[in-house]
């Protein structure tokens, strides 16, 4: 997995639990949502496929 990824996530996690901390419920909420997508997109970008070898 791309270390660029990893960190995304661990920025992401950062902000949603400041988000929560302060009871920012629209904050918490969008950022939960791209969490969400990243982790919807994660086995798409790491499956072997022609794309990725060539």
């Amino acid at each position: 997995m791309d270390h660029q990824e990893i960190d995304n996530i661990q920025f992401s996690l950062a902000k949603v639990k400041e988000y929560i901390r302060e009871k920012d419920k629209v904050q918490s909420l969008g950022e939960l949502a791209e969490l969400r997508l990243i982790f919807i997109h994660l086995p798409e970008k790491e499956a072997i496929n022609l794309k990725n070898i060539l």
